[in-house]
């Protein structure tokens, strides 16, 4: 009986800790989609408008759609995306 609920609670145990670093990988993960958003959100208040540029340069011309050239931030060394299936979240 004993041997029995000691199993039980080391089983418990590992349950916790296979939890808390799934939480805490899952907390790396957001950190990092956040970063990249605000990166993306000031690479693109910086970008000047292409189409008003050339439209005040050229009156009879038609504006040129405005092409992106983002680029992801390059990850820091011993970083890493984990993914995690939405049933163990």
């Amino acid at each position: 009986m004993i041997l029995r609920l000691q199993s039980g609670k080391s089983s418990v145990e590992i349950d916790v800790i296979q939890f808390k670093r799934m939480a805490e990988q899952k907390q790396e993960y957001d950190q990092q989609v956040i970063e990249s958003l605000q990166w993306i959100g000031m690479k693109h208040e910086s970008k000047p408008n292409e189409s008003t540029q050339t439209a005040l340069h050229s009156p009879h011309s038609v504006p040129k759609p405005a092409t992106s050239s983002l680029e992801k931030p390059a990850r820091q060394p011993g970083t890493y995306v984990i993914q995690i299936p939405k049933d163990k979240i």
